[in-house]
């Protein structure tokens, strides 16, 4: 019995460690860096949903610093920022000052103004740009965002381990106190399911730790440490894109990328 049991906690580890890319299925070459995201793709983006008092909607995604790309139905434009007058993106038609959790839109040709707010979400919270209007003041802190963002259950997409032939499941829990749980499902594990726990913190250039790899400015990144392996593992995530729906991150240690969207 004593063995049985040993072996089934074996199987579960091995399945979960293949899936955060420890081992190779066919041959234990490296994976290959994904290179197939272009350099927008490469940037971090938040993205929020707006609703306005003239009854307009759109989303607001931030591929970088200093744009904002507009997306109403099939229209999209990009706006840069203005510097100096806080979170101000200003084309030849539009003005956008985003401050707190809501956004201030000016038509220049007509000079109306209108004032658009997040959607209300019981399962996301809102994103805060922080005290950024027109008249200054302090940018969001983007790792903060980021922080608030990934707090909940995600599951793996675009991965083997999600065929749903195979039967298996990955899913990832962000717990706001800086605990993570991975969970597989599978019909091939004892009780349906195993899970694995450890701790989970941001970092950037600006506030480092320690590591192999040469970090960019304006980028947030994920230190996982797996506790519940033996020798504890430690691994290192940057994050790409984070909205409401979906979120990717680049394993730094491989290379490859990890998407996942949100599960309610």
């Amino acid at each position: 019995m004593k063995d049985f049991i040993k072996n089934c906690i074996i199987v579960g580890l091995l399945v979960l460690v293949s899936i955060l890319g420890y081992i190779i299925l066919d041959d234990k070459k490296p994976l290959p860096v994904d290179d197939s995201m272009d350099d927008e793709e490469e940037a971090l983006t938040l993205s929020a949903s707006f609703s306005c008092k003239d009854n307009t909607r759109f989303t607001a995604e931030f591929p970088g610093n200093d744009t904002v790309k507009i997306v109403r139905g099939a229209t999209t434009q990009i706006l840069p920022l203005v510097t100096g007058v806080g979170q101000r993106f200003e084309n030849t038609d539009f003005v956008y000052v985003f401050a707190g959790e809501e956004v201030t839109v000016t038509k220049k040709s007509n000079s109306t103004k209108t004032t658009c707010t997040q959607p209300f979400d019981k399962d996301n919270a809102p994103v805060n740009f922080g005290d950024a209007g027109e008249g200054g003041g302090e940018k969001p802190d983007i790792e903060t965002v980021v922080n608030e963002s990934v707090v909940g259950k995600w599951k793996l997409t675009d991965d083997p381990v999600n065929d749903p032939i195979a039967g298996l499941s990955f899913y990832r829990e962000f717990r706001d106190d800086g605990v993570y749980i991975d969970t597989i499902e599978s019909p091939n594990i004892p009780n349906g399911k195993t899970d694995l726990s450890g701790t989970w913190k941001s970092f950037t250039k600006e506030k480092p730790v320690k590591v192999s790899f040469s970090l960019e400015s304006g980028t947030t990144y994920m230190q996982l440490s797996m506790s519940d392996m033996e020798p504890e593992e430690i691994y290192h995530l940057r994050v790409v894109k984070v909205t409401p729906e979906s979120l990717e991150l680049i394993y730094m240690e491989r290379g490859n990328t990890l998407r996942f969207m949100r599960v309610k």
